[in-house]
């Protein structure tokens, strides 16, 4: 990509830090109690902060050949994003849920591709990261579930919830498109870029619609 599209890009991703995630977390923690849900304040937090601490020990201990490989997987920043999105989906009322699939989607896309596109990870990297978040958000979504003894009736919308969250990742792709994200590394063809770009948004899209789904269907 062009140095002024690299720059519109990674710049927003600097700003994920320790700092930005708590402050993220702690004004879901806020929703939740203020909705007297203190087991999804729960679950909000140990899906953050599990998600996290995995990705660091995984990225820091998994085996490495430097001759080879180097391990990169999963992505620090794609399991902030994910993670972040996905507290905000637990606790969130029913009725917002499906509203917030968009913004969701398109944060999460944003992220993941930013990383691909600053070349700080490959597509692997970004899908592993959405794939373990969406896995402890399924543990803890099972969990407040057994807590509360019941089951929710799923929102009719439920079909609807993919084209929303997919909706935001297509914003993404219109935003890298306009600011001329092109591959100028000759071993990168354009039809590989837009494949790798294409399987982290419909992924995003397709987990947080999950989850979403999943959110109301478990803990209402």
């Amino acid at each position: 990509s062009s140095a002024r599209a690299w720059a519109h890009i990674v710049d927003p991703l600097t700003y994920i830090t320790i700092a930005s995630t708590g402050a993220f977390l702690l004004a879901f923690v806020v929703i939740a109690l203020v909705r007297r849900r203190f087991a999804l304040a729960a679950a909000a937090v140990c899906v953050v902060s599990v998600a996290n601490v995995t990705t660091q020990l995984f990225k820091a201990y998994w085996p490495t050949q430097p001759h080879w490989w180097s391990n990169s997987l999963p992505s620090g920043h794609s399991t902030v994003a994910m993670s972040i999105a996905t507290a905000a989906l637990i606790v969130a009322p029913v009725g917002a849920r499906r509203w917030l699939l968009p913004f969701a989607g398109f944060g999460v896309t944003f992220v993941g591709a930013g990383t691909l596109v600053g070349h700080w990870h490959r597509p692997a990297d970004v899908i592993a990261a959405f794939l373990l978040t969406t896995f402890l958000a399924a543990i803890a979504l099972g969990v407040v579930q057994r807590v509360q003894h019941g089951r929710h009736p799923r929102d009719t919308s439920y079909a609807v919830r993919p084209v929303l969250s997919l909706a935001g990742s297509i914003g993404v792709g219109l935003i890298f498109v306009a600011l001329g994200v092109r591959p100028l590394d000759h071993d990168v063809s354009l039809v590989l870029a837009f494949v790798s770009l294409v399987s982290i948004a419909v992924t995003a899209a397709l987990t947080l619609a999950w989850i979403s789904a999943a959110a109301d269907d478990a803990v209402g």
